[in-house]
């Protein structure tokens, strides 16, 4: 469904490594691939915690990898 989203906006879609950190927490693990896939414009939200101000939740735009 997001990759569906991310094709309908225009741009070149920008491809990012994405390492996962699991120091809090032995029941939870990432089976996934360790890249995502962004274009500018597009709504992103944190699934996890990175600051006081950067929290699980916390959503913006995408302005671009410059």
């Amino acid at each position: 469904m997001n990759r569906e989203e991310l094709d309908k906006l225009p741009g070149t879609m920008l491809t990012f490594d994405a390492p996962y950190e699991n120091k809090n927490s032995s029941s939870i693990s990432w089976l996934g691939k360790r890249i995502f896939q962004l274009k500018t414009g597009c709504k992103v939200m944190l699934v996890w915690n990175k600051s006081d101000d950067f929290k699980n939740g916390s959503t913006g735009i995408f302005k671009g990898d410059g």
